[in-house]
């Protein structure tokens, strides 16, 4: 015997394909009932439904719902005898699989010859143990993914999940939401939200440590109505990079026989942390002096190895000053870094924070929040007016994507200093050495900056 439907999808209704053979004959006005496997949904009692002859072995055209789980065709056959062994073919309408992707159960096949006396009589039964599996249908997610704080690396964030279902999920069924790998993922503070209130829904953890939450439903949810389900208390990722996909499974109430999968949808922060750039230690504070400049900046997302910094040094400032080559140096000798200069543009990698490089990468709380390094053969700006700031400084992850960001408008730690440079090879010539008389006076000198074209000379005479 087999049952199986044209539709396989839970909770659908298709045509019932069913097959048998018989092993007596039956013989005209013989008629059958299907007792369905108890997880199939039949119509109402008493109603009726179309029957489809396959391949010529009835004409019969419509079957009756007989209790919750028979239905019954009468005058089944409409020849004189169908020899045994005979093989019978059709399908029922109106019949909705089971509501999860699970066996349907058993199903029973009897055959009746209707004597002359009017009574049924029973010619062959036959009972199968298992039936077929319904395969599962289809969750989609009307919108994106959405997050109440939208920054990077930021706690107790609230993400609120919105979708529907193909398929009903039975008062006691389950809504399974599966977390990806690089989100971080704390079930203890999860729980704690407002959302998983036992007036609307119970929540657990997954077991066997998954990165799952589970909800308990407490009353029916319809097929095809919008589920919107909350769940706060989750921390950011550290960057712009879109997540891992978050996966919905429902599940009836065994919590194991799968009813709907989908939403499969990311998540993307969209405002960076804060990084804070301390004032520049030199070794010269004099106009024009090449020397070496010591950096710090402390971030509000621990930094990681790979993770990408940049920046951009005031237009007044000369890297890789009077032919040499400015390099950088971590002022922690266990630290790695890797610097690249083009112009006033400053990329440093992160190659290796070796004090903070701990057994467990994924614990973000075992790195440093601090970086501090060196860049020599820079010279310092040609005037003692303060200079612009430092812009555009900012951490990647090593796929580009902004970690955290200075965000003074005017740029961060402005250059001052304190004490010109000075003037070398200074001559005064006179066309006259003749006392009281009108002159020509020559000056001649040589700067150790620069003058700008837009600067000027100011000159004292003596008394």
């Amino acid at each position: 015997m087999k049952m199986y439907p044209l539709i396989t999808t839970v909770q659908i209704k298709s045509l019932l394909y069913i097959e048998f053979i018989t092993e007596h004959n039956l013989y005209n006005e013989g008629s059958v009932e299907i007792i369905v496997p108890p997880l199939l949904k039949l119509p109402a009692v008493d109603s009726k439904i179309d029957v489809t002859p396959l391949e010529g072995s009835t004409r019969a055209k419509e079957a009756f719902i007989k209790d919750e789980f028979t239905v019954r065709i009468e005058n089944f056959v409409q020849v004189e005898v169908n020899e045994a062994p005979f093989t019978y073919k059709f399908g029922l309408s109106g019949i909705e699989n089971q509501i999860s992707a699970k066996d349907a159960g058993a199903f029973t096949i009897t055959t009746y010859y209707r004597n002359s006396d009017g009574i049924d009589y029973v010619v062959d039964t036959s009972q199968s143990s298992t039936s077929f599996v319904a395969t599962t249908g289809l969750l989609s997610a009307d919108k994106d993914l959405e997050i109440d704080k939208p920054t990077n690396y930021a706690d107790n964030a609230v993400y609120t999940f919105i979708f529907s279902e193909n398929s009903l999920v039975p008062e006691g069924g389950y809504i399974r939401i599966d977390f990806p790998d690089d989100v971080i993922f704390d079930a203890e503070a999860i729980l704690k939200v407002e959302s998983c209130d036992p007036a609307v829904a119970t929540c657990t953890v997954a077991s066997d440590n998954e990165r799952s939450i589970i909800i308990k439903t407490i009353t029916q949810v319809e097929r095809e109505v919008q589920v919107k389900h909350k769940l706060g208390g989750i921390k950011n990722a550290r960057s712009y990079a879109p997540s891992g996909t978050f996966a919905i499974t429902t599940f009836d109430t065994d919590s194991v026989s799968v009813i709907d999968i989908g939403f499969n949808k990311n998540v993307a922060t969209s405002t960076a942390g804060d990084i804070t750039f301390e004032p520049i230690g030199r070794e010269s504070d004099v106009n024009g002096d090449i020397n070496t400049y010591t950096f710090e900046l402390t971030t509000a997302i621990p930094m990681l190895p790979t993770d990408v910094l940049k920046f951009t040094v005031p237009d007044q400032i000369v890297m890789n000053a009077g032919g040499l080559i400015t390099l950088c140096t971590p002022k922690n000798p266990d630290d790695e870094i890797v610097c690249g200069i083009s112009g006033h543009d400053v990329q440093i990698t992160i190659k290796k924070l070796a004090a903070r490089d701990l057994l467990d990468p994924a614990d973000l709380t075992n790195y440093s929040q601090k970086l501090g390094w060196t860049m020599n053969n820079i010279a310092n700006p040609a005037s003692v007016q303060t200079s612009d700031g430092f812009q555009d400084i900012r951490f990647l992850t090593e796929g580009n994507y902004l970690i955290s960001e200075n965000k003074e408008v005017d740029g961060a730690v402005p250059v001052t200093n304190l004490a010109p440079g000075i003037i070398i090879d200074s001559n005064l010539f006179q066309d006259s050495l003749q006392a009281d008389t009108n002159n020509n006076y020559t000056i001649t000198f040589t700067p150790i900056n620069a003058l700008p074209a837009a600067g000027s000379i100011k000159l004292k005479y003596p008394e």
